[in-house]
């Protein structure tokens, strides 16, 4: 196939030039899997609890809960996709994980 003076050859999956030039058109890559790593990930939970017998059979617990206690945010992975109109390849965009969370309980067992 002749093109403004530069002649291209059509093989199994690609369109290869005289420049040495390989354009892929379909088909897998050959990047291994897990190749790329995106940010990492710190959560840390924790909880204080207090226990009270009131009698034999009876007790009373108290109970407060830390979900990510130090409130670090963890960053999602960077966009994947090339995409002209966003301009958002490469980009972190969002987040994963929850902000800090507290939760109190009061239980008794009897």
């Amino acid at each position: 196939m002749k093109r403004s003076g530069v002649q291209s050859q059509i093989t199994r999956g690609a369109v290869s030039d005289l420049y040495g030039l390989e354009i892929r058109i379909c088909g897998f890559g050959d990047t291994s899997r897990n190749a790329y790593w995106g940010p990492g990930f710190f959560d840390v939970d924790a909880s204080i609890m207090k226990n009270w017998v009131l009698k034999e059979d009876k007790t009373f617990q108290f109970r407060w809960d830390f979900f990510n206690a130090t409130n670090h945010p963890n960053f999602g992975n960077p966009a994947s996709t090339v995409n002209q109109a966003a301009g958002v390849f490469g980009v972190v965009t969002g987040t994963n994980g929850h902000p800090r969370v507290l939760q109190g309980a009061l239980r008794l067992t009897f």
